[in-house]
């Protein structure tokens, strides 16, 4: 349908919102770019059809790929998720092809990370309970001007974050960002990392037991995977505090809902603050609908007009280093380096001991 070296499967109203006009412009400057005209995510063949000789697919999170994108389109050197996680894309057959899948997380570490103290701040002041209080009139004007203490009696005291323990599940950027921001609240640090060996200053590295068991808010902000899908569970929800919280900005599959709505209903947990859920973005039946002391987002956690922005800008900064002949910091698949057909662009990339890139004309 058109030639271009980079295709971007957002749909009109995606690309309105999470692909800014000056992002847009910056990819135009120097490339061909093929827009999708569908109004949906396209499918494997339509993204052949739309784009058969595309280098660079840029994919908002719903589009993926799999096999026969990357056998077909020869020309292919990358797939850009515009986000986070990449969950929808056949990451044996794109590193089979030398093809590189390439995420942009940075973007939303201080967006995430200032949610979720917010999300730490509502549940321990019972704001959600305290609202619906009001407005559904059983709290009125007497108690704010503080003519009948007796209003209060029933209500939620709540609880300050400082001298509070946080437990961080999960140490990468935000898990770091989060742990520094709480340091900032006065709270004390611990956390565990289920797939590396991360550490960060002043949080103290605990077995996810003593995360769990000890921890007045336990926070997540691990990657999904194989390993780490229903790492919480009933049992490690049993062995949470009576009094502790769960939040969850990392993704919904971190969790067993089941298990959680029933800790909630049961007492065993005294709250959650829930943002990612494993059927979004279809809610409509998930069992923590309903569930007491409960604060439930859709998705919203990294959703700033700043991160949006940032986004964009950080995807084209990746785009631009692939088609120079480079391979990005946030190389998902990083074993395709290794691979005699790794696609590059118009140039080579070599590793220093340092393990710092290099690019230069092909050889």
């Amino acid at each position: 349908m058109g030639s271009g070296r980079v295709f971007l499967t957002h749909p009109d109203v995606d690309r309105a919102f999470f692909f800014t006009a000056r992002a847009l412009r910056r990819l135009r400057r120097n490339h061909g770019v093929i827009l999708n005209p569908l109004g949906r995510p396209p499918t494997d063949a339509e993204i052949l059809s739309l784009a058969p000789d595309c280098e660079v697919i840029v994919s908002e999170w719903l589009t993926g790929a799999g096999a026969e994108v990357f056998r077909a389109n020869r020309s292919l050197k990358a797939f850009v998720r515009c986000g986070v996680e990449i969950l929808n894309v056949d990451m044996e057959a794109a590193t089979g092809a030398g093809v590189m899948v390439v995420a942009t997380p940075a973007p939303f570490v201080s967006a995430v990370a200032e949610f979720t103290l917010g999300a730490m701040l509502s549940l321990s002041r019972g704001l959600t309970r305290h609202h619906n209080r009001v407005a559904g009139g059983t709290m009125g004007h007497a108690f704010c001007a503080g003519v009948s203490q007796s209003i209060y009696a029933p209500a939620y005291p709540g609880f300050e974050l400082q001298g509070e323990r946080l437990g961080i599940v999960g140490l990468g950027a935000i898990g770091r960002e989060v742990a520094r921001l709480a340091g900032v609240f006065g709270m004390e640090v611990v956390a565990c990392d289920p797939i590396s060996a991360t550490k960060c200053a002043g949080v103290r590295m605990a077995a996810l037991s003593e995360v769990l068991g000890t921890a007045r808010f336990v926070s997540l902000h691990a990657t999904l995977g194989p390993a780490t899908r229903h790492m919480i569970g009933a049992p490690e929800l049993r062995r949470m505090r009576a009094d502790g919280f769960l939040v969850n900005t990392a993704r919904g599959g971190l969790v067993d809902a089941e298990a959680l709505a029933a800790a909630l209903r049961t007492g065993t947990i005294a709250g959650a603050a829930v943002d990612v859920f494993e059927d979004e973005p279809d809610f409509s039946a998930n069992p923590l609908l309903g569930c007491p002391n409960v604060l439930l987002t859709p998705h919203i956690a990294g959703v700033t007009r700043k991160a949006i922005a940032r986004q964009a800008d950080s995807c084209v900064d990746v785009v631009e280093e692939i088609l120079a002949g480079g391979l990005p910091d946030t190389l998902v698949n990083v074993q395709v380096k290794d691979r005699p057909n790794l696609r590059i662009a118009s140039g080579r990339w070599t590793e220093t001991k340092a393990g710092s890139r290099s690019t230069g004309p092909r050889e």
